[in-house]
């Protein structure tokens, strides 16, 4: 039984990918803004400020397409082996 390096990557890229879905999540805004209330970062992530909903949304959608894509079983390495 072979396993490779690469499919320990693609695992580990997927969950760093879906954590970082996770912290993007819009619907996480609110409590960002509770916790950074008084900061420079606390005034961007203002509930009121379309423009973090929009950044949130963007990063949120990309980490979790890539968070799906890699963390997908390949199988080839695993199960071929002649």
């Amino acid at each position: 039984m072979v396993v490779s390096r690469g499919n320990d990557r693609h695992r580990f890229g997927g969950y760093l990918a879906g954590f970082f879905a996770v912290l993007t999540c819009p619907c996480h805004i609110p409590l960002y803004a509770l916790l950074l209330s008084g900061t420079a970062a606390g005034s961007f992530v203002n509930p009121g400020n379309p423009w973090a909903w929009l950044l949130f949304a963007v990063v949120f959608l990309l980490s979790l397409a890539t968070a799906l894509r890699l963390s997908q079983d390949r199988g080839s390495a695993r199960t071929k082996r002649a």
